[in-house]
């Protein structure tokens, strides 16, 4: 290559030689793997894009032959008439992460992008004895030990979503997925399934982006550059004003696909991030308060797990990570290509492939630390006291939230707890409990109504 860049280059040592056409082709391949963003200058090196300085571009250009200095006559060095050729011809709109695609260039919306995405999910490798007991025994006996047994098969809700979700990384898929949030005790595996296996099979890439959720930073390079969103309960929100922003951004990342990429010292680039969020937490009150409410409109798009004690003795780190590692290529062969989802946990109607599991106590768990359940609480003793209900043949109240809080003022055993209690605050109980389906349901199409039925009590 080099002396063919020398001599093709050169157009002042071979006159009426070169066509343009060949000229263009030749500093295509002098400028070969090197792309320039309108900031920086990237190289693929070892099959990932990085960024290099111009002056370290400079002196691979002179390690391929070619000269930085201007020849008599001419107007560009050999060098420069590369760099031309880089700015121009190799320009794109904008570098980042784009895990759903392969790296390199890519088009979207009419733009052109650097795909610099640098995952290495654990390819799959067909076991020696094919029986999951043998070829990844430390794997599944810990997910099997990890998941608590119902009749509602639990695992093979998680198993599914992680076959889908493994299969879209490897193959660039743009299969959506729900962000999972896996309860339960202390030190029983939780974090090592997350870290150890489901971060590999996604690519071996996971960030924590509680720092973005809660509105503590507005950074979100390291993010999307990863297929796994991994939190824990000891980064949760330290307040109820971070807990929404969390929810909220939470949703945001299991909905949309496109989001705003802003890396540090750069402009801000719109790109597509298709990955999942995966939630681990003890199974104490205070831990899953930080649960999203589940309603109509996110029911499809969280899960959640009971996971159970470790019955055992862990091996030493070092020896976890090892055997993760031998076996994980095992379990991935048989995950994508032996194990067959239930007819029951799958799902034609959703973009994920499988429907979402709810654990029913940590379900309840989380409704109780919502604001929400409190309203209900008051609702409950206000049935109780209330001269409407004392006739047994009512069977709903209709009204609004101020409606509803001045008739319960009117009785002393509630006056002193409304007085914690807005009209606000009581709307948006409501509209939360209405929203979760039951016996508080909203009254026509105002909104600012509700319907309670005696069937709450």
């Amino acid at each position: 290559m080099r002396e063919e860049v020398i001599e093709l280059l050169n157009s002042k040592r071979l006159p009426g030689r070169l066509t343009s056409e060949q000229r263009i082709m030749n500093l295509g391949a002098a400028a070969k793997d090197i792309i320039f963003d309108g900031r920086n200058y990237w190289e693929l090196q070892d099959s990932h894009w990085v960024t290099t300085l111009r002056s370290d571009i400079l002196v691979r250009l002179r390690g391929r032959g070619l000269s930085s200095k201007v020849e008599k006559g001419a107007t560009q060095s050999e060098c420069e008439k590369v760099f031309d050729h880089i700015q121009q011809v190799n320009r794109v709109d904008g570098a980042a992460p784009f895990i759903n695609y392969p790296p390199g260039l890519v088009k979207l919306d009419g733009f052109r992008f650097l795909n610099n995405a640098y995952l290495r999910p654990t390819q799959p490798v067909r076991g020696p004895t094919r029986d999951p007991a043998a070829d990844f025994s430390f794997i599944s006996g810990l997910i099997n030990g990890l998941f608590a047994r119902s009749e509602l098969k639990p695992l093979d809700y998680f198993l599914t979503w992680l076959k889908f979700s493994h299969r879209a990384i490897l193959n660039y898929e743009k299969r959506v997925g729900q962000a999972i949030f896996l309860c339960g005790p202390v030190n029983n595996g939780k974090t090592l399934l997350s870290s150890k296996i489901v971060a590999p099979l996604l690519g071996g890439r996971v960030a924590n982006p509680m720092d973005y959720l809660t509105g503590n930073t507005q950074f979100n390079d390291e993010l999307f550059a990863c297929g796994l969103l991994a939190i824990d309960d000891e980064d949760a929100p330290k307040n109820e004003q971070e807990r929404q922003k969390m929810i909220m951004r939470l949703k945001a990342f299991v909905v949309n696909a496109n989001h705003m990429y802003h890396p540090k010292f750069c402009s801000r680039l719109n790109i597509k991030w298709i990955g999942r969020v995966l939630v681990t937490l003890n199974d104490d009150a205070s831990s899953v308060g930080v649960l999203p409410e589940v309603h109509k409109t996110t029911q499809d798009k969280l899960m959640f797990f009971a996971s159970q004690p470790y019955d055992g003795v862990w091996p030493e780190q070092h020896v976890i990570e090892e055997r993760c590692s031998i076996e994980l290529p095992y379990f991935s062969d048989w995950l994508l290509n032996t194990y067959e989802p239930p007819a029951e946990v799958l799902c034609t109607d959703h973009r994920g492939g499988v429907k979402s599991y709810f654990d029913p106590v940590i379900l309840e768990l989380s409704r109780q630390q919502m604001y929400s359940y409190n309203a209900e609480e008051l609702i409950r003793s206000w049935i109780k006291f209330a001269a409407y209900w004392t006739n047994p043949d009512v069977e709903e109240w209709t009204g609004s939230p101020t409606d509803l809080l001045t008739d319960m003022a009117s009785y002393d055993p509630l006056r002193g707890v409304t007085k914690d209690w807005t009209q606000y605050k009581m709307a948006k109980s409501l509209t939360a409990l209405a929203k979760q389906g039951g016996a508080v349901t909203f009254a026509g199409n105002a909104g600012r109504e509700f319907t309670i039925k005696r069937t709450l009590l």
